[in-house]
């Protein structure tokens, strides 16, 4: 092929990969844990210290655990550089630092792949694609985590260059931002171990290598970060979909990234394995292929990882095979990478280049217009909040307000008790009263406010709880926000001025689904939501009749199976 083709080929593989970037980077702010973690920022730089208490939450414990301390203090760093650009240029602050760490992963992929000569460039260009698509589908960049990412990718290019005097540096830079540098350190002792497997060691790597692990403690919770990895609650690790297997994110949630993440793993394992069988050697690849494999397979948090580690690994690859067998796996890869990026629809995030000079970032997801409602109302007293708001009311409210629960899960039993809450588990009843009912009540809730679909389309079963019950009144609805509050004379005025008929509210939430309807019609989840709703408006014919057209998109639906059953038994006993 002639250097023009070349060139050319290699302008339009880069032109793709940065619309692609974009796309991506242009995204709303959407991460739940990012607003607490700027809101945290906000505080050390008014206090001008970490936290030592919650100032965010009226439930947390007075006396925190190290667990609590930990999660309270391992992100300082990185949540004061998120506010400090915030402050600085709002929250187009923000999406320039998704700019530079997307910038600095891609680059230092490059940088990795150039160091072990590979001269196709539109192989390693295109891979990037692959990667690109592979980790920001999936991975927001608005938290700590992924200065992880960063300095991972850094970790591993300094260890490829032999430039380990770095390396004592580096460290307690990353464990002050985020505790993934544990991985830091196991890699820095994978690449140790390596060298046993040599004539003549590298005593250089010994030296800067181990003071690199020494000095990854130096933060403010020093070796706390591996201790809260091997103890966090199994019940915590349930609720996390980063703790999930890549076969049931894959299987269970439908996310096809995790195919590709499966071909790269292949791809990776086989040309490591044909190494070693040719060279009888052990290399730190080897080492990291064995633990990041592993791990990245069991919990799909650890796959970013495997993904910055492998792309240079799978170049290395199929740069080895001849031109077509290459070409032809690379096809596969970059085929169905775009087939994930059109699919998911990312490509029309471009749009929100205009939202640069506005605060539209947020994601509509967020009860904006429900806390201005409560704001301007003033409606006084403790608050129950839905867990994935928690971090977005924290931002909003504090100092006014604090919340009931947020992402940051500093109090199991609490987290436990929201579940209930947020299910309306009735039972065991407490003094006559349904479970969820009695935790509202010991925490002498005033109002609740809680989305009514969930992220699948199902009508949260609180809200169909609090649509029975006539101690609580709704007061607003908009969007997928509603606000319930206590029938107390506390709350009176609320009441007599905004109170909505339940019936108006249900059929307001009735013609929603509708609409949802219109734009996914193969949704499941509306098909039982809709169903639901109408039960509560004693429109059983409709409802029948949702539940049926949604057997008759997804025959084996167990779900809509029994809620027919229930249908026919409460009209059998009614």
């Amino acid at each position: 092929m002639s250097m023009k083709k070349r060139l050319i080929i290699n302008s339009i593989i880069l032109t793709a990969l940065t619309g692609i970037v974009l796309s991506y980077l242009l995204r709303s702010v959407s991460d739940p844990d990012f607003f607490w973690h700027i809101a945290t920022g906000r505080w050390i730089w008014d206090n001008h210290r970490l936290p030592s208490y919650d100032p965010f939450s009226y439930t947390t414990p007075a006396l925190l655990s190290s667990r609590e301390l930990f999660i309270l203090r391992s992100y300082w760093l990185s949540q004061l550089l998120y506010w400090s650009f915030f402050k600085v240029i709002g929250f187009n602050g923000i999406i320039l630092i998704r700019f530079i760490v997307a910038g600095l992963l891609i680059y230092i992929i490059y940088r990795r792949n150039l160091l072990r000569d590979i001269e196709d460039r539109a192989l390693i260009f295109s891979l990037l694609i692959v990667f690109s698509i592979s980790l920001l589908s999936v991975y927001p960049l608005d938290r700590p985590q992924v200065w992880s990412f960063v300095f991972f990718g850094i970790l591993l290019y300094l260890l490829d260059i032999k430039r380990y005097g770095l390396i004592p540096l580096l460290m307690p830079l990353w464990s002050n931002m985020h505790g993934g540098y544990i991985l830091g350190s196991i890699t820095i002792a994978a690449y140790m171990a390596s060298e046993f497997f040599k004539e003549k060691r590298d005593k250089k790597l010994f030296l800067w290598g181990s003071a690199g692990i020494i000095s990854g403690f130096i933060n403010p919770c020093t070796y706390n970060a591996i201790v809260q990895t091997l103890i966090m609650p199994s019940s915590m690790r349930q609720g996390i979909v980063e703790y999930q297997s890549t076969i049931n994110a894959f299987f269970g949630a439908g996310d096809l990234t995790i195919g590709l993440y499966w071909l790269l793993l292949i791809i990776a394992t086989t040309g490591l394995l044909i190494r070693f069988f040719k060279l009888k050697i052990v290399m730190p690849e080897h080492i990291l292929l064995a633990g990041l494999g592993y791990f990245s397979f069991t919990q799909i948090r650890y796959v970013a990882f495997f993904l910055i580690w492998a792309i240079p690994v799978v170049a290395e690859t199929l740069g080895r095979l001849k031109v077509i067998p290459r070409y032809l796996i690379l096809s596969v890869l970059l085929g169905f990478s775009l087939f994930i990026f059109v699919i998911m629809g990312e490509y029309s995030n471009l749009k929100n280049v205009k939202n640069l000079r506005s605060l539209s970032w947020v994601s509509g997801y967020y009860p904006d217009a429900a806390f201005k409602f409560i704001k301007e109302n003033n409606i006084k007293g403790n608050m129950y909040n839905h867990y994935d708001w928690g971090g977005y009311l924290i931002w909003r409210f504090y100092p006014e307000k604090k919340v009931f629960i947020d992402g940051r899960q500093l109090y199991e039993y609490l987290y436990m008790q929201s579940m209930s809450i947020d299910n309306a588990v009735r039972t065991p009843e407490i003094m006559g009263m349904p479970f969820w009912k009695a935790i509202l009540e010991s925490y002498r809730i005033e109002y609740i406010l809680i989305p009514v679909f969930s992220v699948s389309g199902q009508v949260i079963p609180l809200v169909s709880s609090l649509l029975d019950d006539t101690n609580w009144v709704p007061v607003f609805f908009r969007g997928n926000s509603v606000v319930f509050v206590k029938s107390s004379a506390q709350n009176s005025m609320v009441i007599y001025k905004y109170s909505i008929p339940k019936n108006y509210l249900i059929d307001d939430l009735i013609g929603q689904v509708e609409l949802m309807l219109k734009k996914t019609p193969k949704n499941i989840s509306l098909y039982i939501a809709m169903g639901d709703l109408q039960i509560k408006v004693k429109r059983y014919d409709k409802a029948r009749e949702s539940y049926e057209r949604g057997l008759r998109i997804s025959p084996f639906n167990l779900t809509l199976k029994e809620r027919l059953k229930d249908l026919e038994y409460l009209l059998k006993h009614h």
